[in-house]
């Protein structure tokens, strides 16, 4: 339940600020927000009213929304843009770049979200810096490392196998290849911990044993340190590394739904590290039990995914929306309103068969023997 409720809370602050962000451009650019709600409908009650705009609390704890004036163009009172509708806040009798920069406006608030979280991360640990040390990142669960208690920040100073003398690694190349050199027998790891040093004894799984994705001993390393700078540059330096921390998995991001739906054409199915809704709510609950730093990384990685995913030119998202918009501006008029509504229900189809798919392999992930 606690792992069920975070899920629920961190998804909940993704959605609203990303719908936050479509609220504050309409209101600039002199759209009727007339709705803006906390959760998904049904509606409980009307908390209050706020320059023309009714705050609604909603049974769903889902996110919210924001339902602007006209912004179903199918059901709207007009085909052409007009500047009766225009001055009555009408979404969809706006010009093109204002309509645009609306839809744009949630995106933004995601990747800002992610680029926020990410600068405070980097603020509490240090800016990351190359140097000669191995540096565990991460431990997977029910992996020797895990049993043998090593943790995340652990850095590793020497290691040992056979009761010989061990010797120091500064490298991660060494690392791993020592460890799949002494596979399935058990090693000693000297671990700086803090200002503790101290001796982890571990063993290394063999390959018929080990998990697809992981390795041996099921750490992620690095050569990575974290410096700490004056306190004066530290919200500038932390800023500047949580950008290109964003921009960085806006990239693999993009590429790993760029590999999805090859996979989709080409094989009929979704990768296997594909997760759906269960999937990361259990990844939620795993990275909440580490403290909060990782957790508040992992909500900028999930800001940043949402972020590029409502970017896609896809009928149903806002990247949907904004590719109707460049036709509209080709064509010079507005496109058939039955048209593109046709065409953001065959992309909810589309989006939702899709997170069943992926919500099934979940299931058969988490649950299968």
């Amino acid at each position: 339940m606690i792992t069920v409720l975070i899920f629920l809370v961190l998804l909940s602050v993704l959605v609203l600020v990303h719908e936050l962000g479509h609220f504050i451009a309409a209101k600039k650019l002199g759209v009727t927000a007339e709705e803006f709600g906390l959760g998904l409908p049904p509606k409980i009650t009307k908390l209050f009213v706020w320059k023309g705009t009714e705050f609604s609390l909603n049974w769903l704890p889902i996110g919210g929304f924001v339902r602007m004036r006209g912004e179903d163009a199918a059901n709207s009172e007009f085909s052409i843009q007009h500047s009766v509708l225009v001055n009555k806040g009408y979404f969809y009798a706006q010009k093109p770049w204002k309509r645009a920069t609306i839809l744009l406006a949630g995106v933004t608030m995601n990747m800002l979200l992610g680029i926020l979280a990410f600068s405070l991360v980097y603020f509490k640990l240090g800016i990351p810096q190359s140097g000669n040390v191995v540096r565990i990142d991460g431990v997977a669960p029910g992996s020797p490392a895990e049993q043998a208690q090593l943790r995340t920040g652990d850095v590793v100073k020497e290691l040992q196998a056979n009761r010989l003398s061990g010797y120091q690694v500064t490298e991660t190349k060494e690392f791993v290849e020592f460890i799949n050199n002494h596979r399935g027998e058990e090693i000693t790891l000297v671990i700086k911990r803090g200002d503790e040093e101290k001796e982890v004894a571990v063993t290394p799984r063999i390959e018929t044993e080990t998990p697809e994705g992981e390795g041996a001993l099921g750490v992620a390393v690095s050569s990575v340190i974290f410096v700490r700078y004056p306190w004066w540059q530290m919200p500038f330096r932390a800023s500047w590394v949580g950008l290109k921390e964003a921009l960085a998995w806006g990239t693999e991001i993009f590429s790993g739904l760029v590999a999805m739906v090859v996979n989709l054409i080409t094989l009929g199915k979704i990768p296997t590290d594909v997760a759906g809704p269960v999937g990361i709510a259990k990844i939620t609950g795993q990275v909440a039990s580490k403290g909060w730093v990782p957790l508040v990384q992992f909500a900028g990685i999930l800001s940043v995914n949402l972020a590029i995913v409502n970017v896609l030119p896809i009928p149903a998202l806002d990247g949907g929306r904004l590719l109707f918009l460049g036709i509209e501006k080709l064509l010079g008029r507005p496109i058939n309103p039955k048209k593109e509504r046709w065409a953001n229900l065959v992309g909810y189809g589309a989006l939702i068969t899709l997170i069943l798919l992926a919500t099934i392999q979940d299931f058969f992930r988490i649950f299968a023997p």
